[in-house]
């Protein structure tokens, strides 16, 4: 009778083990070839993972390998994945020929108090800004940067995917030195109110570990920051100073008619060795040295885009 009761509790534990992996692992397609096996690294061990050469290499004898290594025969295999071993799976004919290739990446399902490993913060007071997205302009265009982790500097972007909640797509490249991307909305006007936000999300890879960063949805108005304005002109008067300001080039290729407005924030020092001088920016009883001029951007919004 002990036996059997000790035989029945081993089956259900076994039971219950096989439970308990399916809820921890979920194995998706983030892209051709690339297969993401999502898990909880704090209990995760080991999982299968099946692979297919293809439907066009049915009739072939087909070797796989695992970063060039031999790992098994077949169009159809099943491979075992341990912790973040994960790895390239290529299939080959007899000859040795490239037919075909599965990435096989771990992406661990982190709860928000789990700590990133790729990108760290790229503000201390907020914990889930991990990627800055900053425009010079309405003309659509904005690029967006981050900050890699000490040990993970090789680390790359596997994928971008950016649009709008409105269905319009947002094309993006990433930036020669992998430090940041740059993305253009093809179908943003300057001369619309702008009412649908756009969406980010970043993936990147470091060995074969897999991570997804996406950014709180944005404007484009939200995000401007124009560049520092030139000082063109500067004439002294007695009782104080005009200053004649040209906007920057990336501003100026903004189309000129367009509701969207410039602001310009000027600081003033007073250098004086003996006799106080005016400040010609603040006058008697101004409570600070900054004054901001708004100024409309040339003509009124047109009727018609």
């Amino acid at each position: 009778m002990i036996k059997i009761n000790m035989l029945l509790l081993n089956v259900l534990y076994l039971i219950l083990q096989v439970a308990s992996g399916s809820q921890h692992e979920i194995i998706e397609t983030l892209m051709p070839n690339v297969l993401v096996l999502k898990v909880d690294l704090d209990v995760f061990f080991e999982t299968n993972v099946p692979l297919s050469c293809g439907e066009a290499h049915q009739d072939t004898d087909v070797t796989w390998r695992k970063n060039g290594s031999p790992v098994g025969s077949g169009n159809q295999i099943t491979v075992k994945v341990e912790e973040m071993l994960a790895g390239n799976y290529s299939c080959h004919n007899q000859n040795g020929d490239y037919l075909n290739h599965t990435l096989v990446l771990v992406q661990d399902n982190q709860s928000h108090n789990r700590k990133r490993r790729i990108l760290k913060e790229y503000n201390e007071n907020d914990k889930n800004e991990y990627i800055r997205c900053l425009a010079r302009n309405y003309s659509g265009m904005f690029h967006c940067s981050w900050k890699k982790s000490l040990h993970r500097n090789s680390a790359s972007v596997v994928l971008v995917q950016a649009a709008r909640f409105s269905g319009s797509n947002v094309s993006c490249y990433v930036d020669a030195n992998s430090a940041g991307l740059t993305c253009e909305d093809t179908e943003s006007c300057p001369y619309s109110e702008e009412v649908s936000h756009i969406n980010l999300t970043v993936y990147f890879r470091t060995n074969f570990l897999l991570e997804e960063y996406t950014t709180t949805p944005f404007l484009i108005r939200e995000i401007v920051r124009p560049d520092t304005v030139d000082f063109i002109k500067s004439k002294q008067w007695t009782l104080g100073k005009t200053v004649t300001l040209t906007r920057r080039r990336l501003w100026r290729r903004t189309p000129p008619k367009t509701q969207n407005t410039l602001s310009f924030a000027m600081n003033t020092n007073t250098v004086s060795a003996s006799v106080p001088k005016m400040n010609w920016l603040n006058p008697p009883g101004a409570n600070g040295p900054i004054m901001r001029l708004m100024k409309n951007i040339e003509g009124k919004r047109p009727k018609h885009h």
